[in-house]
């Protein structure tokens, strides 16, 4: 859900930003030795067919604002998840 809202708002996300933000979420759920290395983000990505792409153009410009809140909102998000399980 996370990167289908990033990439709805025309944020680009690689495979670092995905590695970092599944390890938060790891994190969040308490998931044990686990660890979001290149192979593992390269195989998500492929399994998934998620595809890097860099955005060009006005087309492709961000709110910043609005993407600071969705990213700081995460945590919280998920931890209402968590407790409805």
């Amino acid at each position: 859900m996370w990167y289908q809202q990033a990439r709805a708002s025309k944020i680009p996300i690689d495979g670092v930003i995905l590695q970092e933000k599944v390890q938060l979420i790891a994190l969040i759920f308490s998931v044990e030795n686990f660890t979001a290395s290149n192979g593992w983000a390269t195989r998500f990505m492929k399994r998934h067919c998620l595809v890097y792409k860099k955005l060009c153009g006005e087309s492709a410009a961000v709110n910043e604002q609005t993407t600071d809140h969705r990213f700081s909102s995460l945590p919280k998000i998920l931890e209402e998840h968590t407790q409805r399980r």
